[in-house]
Formats: C-alpha cells, sequence, structure tokens
C-alpha cells in the first residue's frame, strides 16, 4: 500500500507542476480519517484540498481519475 500511495502522491504533484510549475504540494506522510488534507502554495497564497485515500490511489489506475482532478487541480490553482 505505501508504494501504491508513493505512485500515486508523484501522479498529483506532475499534474500540479502540468498547472504550474510555481505551485509548491505538499501531501502529508499519512491520510486522517482516510483522506488527505494536500496543501497549495504559490507565494502567499495557499489553497487546501481533501483528497480520500480511494481517489488518490485513482490516480495511478484510471486515467478518468486524473482527468477529473486535473479539472479540480485548474480551479483550485486559477483560485491561488
Amino acid at each position: 500500500m505505501a508504494d501504491e500511495l508513493a505512485a500515486a502522491k508523484d501522479r498529483f504533484a506532475a499534474l500540479v507542476r502540468e498547472i504550474d510549475a510555481d505551485v509548491v504540494v505538499v501531501i502529508p506522510v499519512r491520510s486522517t480519517a482516510d483522506a488527505f488534507r494536500i496543501s497549495l502554495t504559490r507565494g502567499t497564497s495557499r489553497r487546501f484540498l481533501t483528497l480520500s485515500e480511494d481517489d488518490m490511489l485513482d490516480l495511478v489506475e484510471d486515467e478518468r481519475a486524473a482527468v477529473r482532478l486535473q479539472a479540480l487541480l485548474r480551479d483550485e490553482i486559477a483560485a491561488l
């Protein structure tokens, strides 16, 4: 499971870099209540995104999940 989560976190970070390389992503090492509270930061602006473990794992296995998350990330990053 740890390897799967590592791959999913790498995929998440790659999606953010594709949208805006200046955004810093902080993903917790462990989930809380089966969800990750992820920080997106650009300069002094910060947004938080909560993503379930299942959604995170789907990034590796399901390209449609990655496309849906990328749309969400575009909105969140635009709000920074």
